[in-house]
């Protein structure tokens, strides 16, 4: 029998959405119009379906990699820099080490962005979830006020000394405050005149030195310290800590009539 234009038009339709879901021509065919216009329908869906499981798929993917993949550009980028200038094994193995800890303890989202829309309450129960035990209950930031302390998340950072390792030297400039996260470190001060006699600590898990330096009071370090054990050490900039902390000056005030002139070990 001729077909009529209609039915022509729905063979071809059908034709056409068999070839490009790649569903195939198997054995069993429709052979009436209605059967046609079902298959197709069928194909339609089926084939909406593969493309949002493949979709989410990809999402995923995508979202590792919006973690990994700054990581693996900075790294090879670091690696062809220290190439280039040819610098040493063992300054190559630290500046390495460092970046490992620095990114596996990061993210790459914006998070001072994030931080910012939130409110004090939400930004206080982040800053407990997030801030480990020696940033949040170390004295100098007991002065800060109901959710300001979540604005260290994005200033901390966890540097790994070995060993017989040096922190920081006397007299030394210096705009850092390191808190001691694990592991042991030996510090060393001398007396204000010169003559009186040195005193000597080890920092245990949660103390902390360098107070004044990340506040800006004092552009030299006023301690020796050197790791004593493969340690793990929180060190906050001073260019980060004041640029974090800008828009809240009166957090600062309070943060530097906190350190005493006379400064001692924290723990």
């Amino acid at each position: 029998d001729a077909w009529s234009v209609r039915r022509q038009y729905l063979a071809a339709v059908y034709w056409a959405i068999t070839t490009m879901t790649t569903v195939g021509y198997g054995d069993i065919v429709p052979i009436t119009d209605s059967e046609r216009a079902f298959t197709i329908f069928a194909m339609i869906v089926g084939g909406g379906f593969y493309g949002y499981v493949v979709a989410q798929a990809t999402r995923v993917v995508a979202d590792f990699d919006a973690q990994r993949g700054p990581y693996y550009q900075k790294m090879d980028t670091l690696r062809s820099w220290l190439t280039y200038h040819q610098v040493p094994l063992h300054v190559r193995r630290h500046v390495r080490r460092y970046y490992r800890t620095y990114f596996s303890h990061r993210t790459a989202f914006d998070e001072r962005a994030i931080i910012d829309d939130l409110d004090p309450v939400s930004r206080e129960k982040i800053a407990d979830h997030v801030l480990p035990s020696c940033i949040r209950h170390n004295d100098l930031f007991g002065v800060l006020p109901r959710g300001a302390l979540c604005k260290l998340i994005d200033v901390v950072r966890l540097v790994h000394f070995r060993a017989g390792e040096p922190l920081v030297a006397e007299g030394d400039r210096c705009g850092s405050m390191f808190v001691l996260y694990s592991g042991k470190v030996r510090v060393k001060r001398c007396g204000d005149d010169g003559r009186a006699e040195a005193t000597e600590e080890t920092l245990q898990p949660g103390g902390s030195f360098g107070q004044p330096a990340a506040l800006g009071i004092d552009s030299r370090s006023r301690v020796s310290a050197r790791a004593v054990a493969p340690s793990k050490v929180y060190v906050i900039p001073q260019d980060a800590l004041l640029a974090s902390f800008a828009s809240l000056p009166e957090a600062l005030h309070a943060m530097r009539q906190h350190v005493d002139p006379g400064w001692r070990l924290t723990y």
